[in-house]
């Protein structure tokens, strides 16, 4: 029921929360995301706004972005998780965008 379709994230705040090492070695990520290190969801949830739709996703949709999404809703905001990842994304045929220098972990 968290989980969130390719065509359900157009509103929504979009976090890439790939681990940061698998994150620095990706060249693209989801058009419009910005990188979160889910290990750190503690703190950057904190800053989110109350009230915005969350979209997160990770590799393949499993247990990162899954677990990312369920700390975000235990903190109150309404998070999913993108199902099936960004590799879902890719197959889906949906587009990727070249990962900007300043988003390194």
């Amino acid at each position: 029921p968290f989980g969130a379709g390719h065509d359900e994230i157009d509103d929504a705040l979009v976090f890439d929360v790939r681990r940061a090492g698998v994150f620095e070695q990706a060249c693209t990520m989801i058009p419009g995301a910005r990188w979160r290190n889910p290990a750190a969801v503690g703190d950057w949830s904190a800053v989110l706004p109350a009230g915005r739709d969350v979209v997160v996703y990770c590799v393949y949709g499993h247990e990162v972005g899954r677990a990312t999404a369920m700390r975000l809703r235990a903190a109150g905001l309404n998070a999913r998780y993108l199902r099936g990842g960004i590799d879902g994304w890719l197959a889906a045929g949906r587009p990727l965008v070249d990962k900007p220098a300043a988003q390194r972990p």
